[in-house]
């Protein structure tokens, strides 16, 4: 029996009537007309395409065909995320497939796994892109193709993130960082560590400035960093904006920190370093491990594939609801925990051009308490402008602390540094400062900033003396 221009998801019926004298047995029912459809034969009753028949018009039997077209329904990817090194599982649910071809963008759109038409439902994925390299840590976008050989539909899009290896996690016995402050140049020098990591995670920012406000920045400049080493870093400042001297009025300080890649829980500090891979469209990141509350991040380019001066911006959190637009794609944040692009000067003449650069991250919860015998105060500042604010310490710290700090919001698209100025032993002052590429407007929105204040402790015998010398003046004015 042959069918023409059936609707989809049609229940044809016919009956057989044995007309001569024997008994007949049906062994066989074979539709044609199904291409591009599914057609399932169901035979009530007497088992599956086979039907017997003894006498004459006593025994008709209703064969049905259900016709089916080809549908994927929904997609899954299990698990989601997933950790290097192991494998997710993508199944698609629907009628009528018989192969299925996963796609793999990253958040840029740039596509880096396909797999293939492979026969079935499901197709195991081991994190690795076409070549056989091990994609990095973050979010990544998939679809699914199916086919029935005649036809092909598309799933909708899907997000499936990848997450750092268990072995890369580390106890609070493990845990191990430094510190540093560096006179940094136009030109590349080398940062020598006291210790040697194993996996070292490397953030310097922010930059010093001779002013307090982005109108009157002496140099604008951003921070670049390559050939990061077990017991080393190179480091250097880049010149951005309107005018390019190939000359600084002067060194600025960068602060820096450097620790071993892992989750650690520290005298009440939550911390994680850790590493991905992004470009100008930027990507979504989601911890190794779950935070109790929103961690201060700091990140910093730690390669120089492109040449053109670039900066990290950071969306963190990444709150539900929040809409992100790198290029043509448009995110929604889910079950992850932030997002970093790169962002290059604002008169970029290509400016979505930046090249793929590695990026290291250092997260660590809000509070105060020392690690490892170092006075540590992590806070965050809510309104910091182009004006520069004024942040007291609220930790005693004997001299000038190191203070990492970096913008955990992206209020303001205008490419941007943060710079700081007046540092003392008992406050920082923080301010955002625009480069001048496009146009002279410095001014930029508030952003909220998050710093890691790391220094010695202020002594007891300090103390002690402090308060001798107050009450000899006090006695000697009775």
């Amino acid at each position: 029996m042959a069918f023409r221009d059936s609707p989809l998801e049609t229940t044809v019926f016919w009956t057989i009537t044995n007309t001569g004298e024997h008994a007949a047995i049906i062994t066989e029912i074979n539709p044609t007309g199904c291409n591009g459809i599914s057609c399932e034969v169901e035979v009530p009753g007497n088992g599956v395409q086979q039907a017997s028949f003894k006498e004459p018009e006593k025994n008709k039997h209703q064969f049905k065909i259900l016709l089916q077209g080809l549908e994927i329904s929904s997609v899954t990817a299990t698990p989601n995320p997933f950790e290097q090194g192991s494998t997710t599982t993508f199944v698609a649910e629907g009628s009528g497939i018989a192969q299925i071809n996963v796609k793999i963008w990253d958040l840029t759109g740039h596509l880096v796994f396909e797999s293939g038409f492979v026969d079935g439902t499901t197709f195991v994925w081991d994190g690795k892109n076409n070549e056989g390299k091990q994609l990095g840590v973050g979010a990544y976008i998939y679809k699914v193709l199916a086919t029935n050989g005649s036809e092909t539909v598309e799933s909708a899009q899907g997000f499936i993130y990848i997450k750092s290896s268990a072995e890369n996690g580390g106890s609070s016995s493990e845990f191990k960082f430094e510190y540093g402050e560096v006179e940094a140049t136009l030109e590349w020098q080398t940062v020598t560590l006291s210790q040697s990591f194993s996996n070292p995670v490397v953030v310097a920012k922010p930059i010093e400035s001779c002013t307090t406000r982005a109108d009157e920045q002496c140099d604008m400049v951003v921070v670049r960093i390559k050939n990061v080493m077990s017991n080393a870093f190179e480091i250097k400042l880049q010149e951005w904006g309107a005018k390019k001297n190939n000359a600084l009025s002067m060194p600025h300080k960068v602060e820096y920190l450097v620790a071993e890649e892992g989750h650690y829980t520290v005298n009440g500090f939550e911390i994680e370093a850790g590493k991905f891979e992004t470009d100008h469209g930027g990507i979504m990141v989601s911890f190794k491990e779950d935070f109790p509350s929103t961690p201060v991040l700091i990140t910093s380019i730690v390669t120089f594939n492109g040449e053109e001066p670039a900066v990290t911006r950071n969306f963190n959190p990444c709150k539900n609801g929040t809409q992100y637009y790198p290029g043509s794609w448009v995110f929604i944040c889910g079950d992850i925990d932030f997002i970093t692009k790169i962002q290059e000067e604002e008169n970029r003449w290509f400016k979505w051009g930046h090249k793929l650069e590695e990026i290291h991250y250092i997260a660590i919860t809000p509070g105060r308490g020392t690690i490892n015998g170092k006075r540590i105060e992590v806070s965050v500042i809510p309104s910091v402008t182009d004006v520069a604010t004024e942040v007291p310490f609220q930790s005693k710290f004997a001299s000038e602390p190191i203070v990492i700090a970096d913008m955990q919001t992206t209020n303001g698209d205008d490419s941007c540094m943060l710079r700081y100025s007046h540092k003392t032993s008992s406050s920082i002052k923080f301010f955002i400062a625009e480069e001048d590429s496009a146009d002279d407007e410095t001014t930029h929105k508030a952003e909220t900033v998050g710093y890691i204040a790391i220094g010695e402790k202020s002594s007891p015998t300090e103390l002690t003396a402090v308060i001798e010398n107050l009450m000899l003046h006090q006695a000697q004015a009775i």
